[in-house]
């Protein structure tokens, strides 16, 4: 089979599992709204500001980890869940988010023009799955092995590529806590013609942390299928248009870009998970 092929099959297998919506009801959306109810970042801990007026979107997908990973961590995949939630434009969640993303030294434009969400991953425990095909079905509850919660913002640059910035919060890395810090993952989108391009991630570390986390994720996202971001840039082209011709207070601007967060979030949260793990 060609790589080509190989590709495709992957992408069809993918767009199956995408973005569903879920019910406030479903044991995602009661985690998520637990989570978000006491969120660190940096110094702080805060209740975020969830917008009522948007449905969560979740997906659960596998991922092969590079053979560095496989080796330290004793399997060759990951099988992760995810569940996105609209942070409230205007919000004191969202002046909390730029003021780290300012302590950051994160771009003034990315700062100001990036529409925020909050997003919840899960490392799956398969092997109290019944069957195989329990992996993958987001109906099916599993124990969490690992998690993470973050804050993903969504901005479309001059370029037309999005910008996704992942804010993760406090960490512990050989015993000791971290305060997190911030990732920069620039990805095109379908209408560019460079979606085969591999995404590009700049890590903006915490001032009071290390740079061992951000070395890890730069080499996770370079492990990254450029078929799964090309399926992100896909999947991220209605918010892309959204973005460019809608002010980014507007209600609409988050429904538009709900699907697009929870394909890019569980990328690049797999990714948080297995440094984390790995760390």
């Amino acid at each position: 089979m060609s790589v080509l092929q190989l590709n495709t099959v992957q992408l069809n297998t993918f767009q199956q599992m995408g973005p569903k919506s879920i019910p406030a009801s479903h044991f995602l959306a009661k985690a998520t709204k637990k989570a978000a109810s006491s969120f660190a970042l940096g110094d702080k801990t805060f209740s975020l500001d969830l917008d009522p007026h948007t449905p969560q979107a979740a997906i659960v997908n596998e991922f092969k980890l590079s053979a560095v990973a496989a080796r330290r961590l004793g399997r060759s995949v990951n099988v992760t869940e995810g569940v996105v939630s609209a942070i409230s434009a205007g919000s004191n969640t969202v002046k909390e988010i730029k003021t780290y993303l300012t302590r950051v030294k994160t771009p003034v434009a990315i700062t100001n023009n990036s529409q925020f969400y909050f997003v919840t991953v899960r490392s799956r425990d398969t092997a109290t799955a019944a069957k195989p095909a329990d992996y993958l079905n987001l109906n099916k509850r599993l124990p969490s092995a690992r998690q993470q919660h973050f804050i993903l913002g969504l901005d479309l640059n001059s370029k037309k590529q999005l910008i996704a910035t992942l804010v993760h919060p406090n960490y512990m890395l050989r015993g000791k806590l971290k305060k997190g810090g911030v990732t920069i993952v620039t990805i095109p989108v379908a209408d560019t013609g460079a979606a085969q391009q591999p995404p590009s991630a700049a890590p903006q570390p915490d001032p009071d942390n290390t740079q061992d986390f951000a070395a890890c994720y730069s080499s996770c996202m370079a492990n990254i299928p450029p078929f799964l971001l090309a399926l992100a840039g896909a999947v991220c082209t209605t918010c892309a248009v959204a973005i460019a011709t809608t002010p980014i207070s507007a209600p609409a601007l988050a429904v538009a870009c709900i699907g697009c967060g929870i394909t890019i979030g569980i990328v690049l949260g797999n990714c948080l998970l297995t440094c984390n793990e790995m760390l």
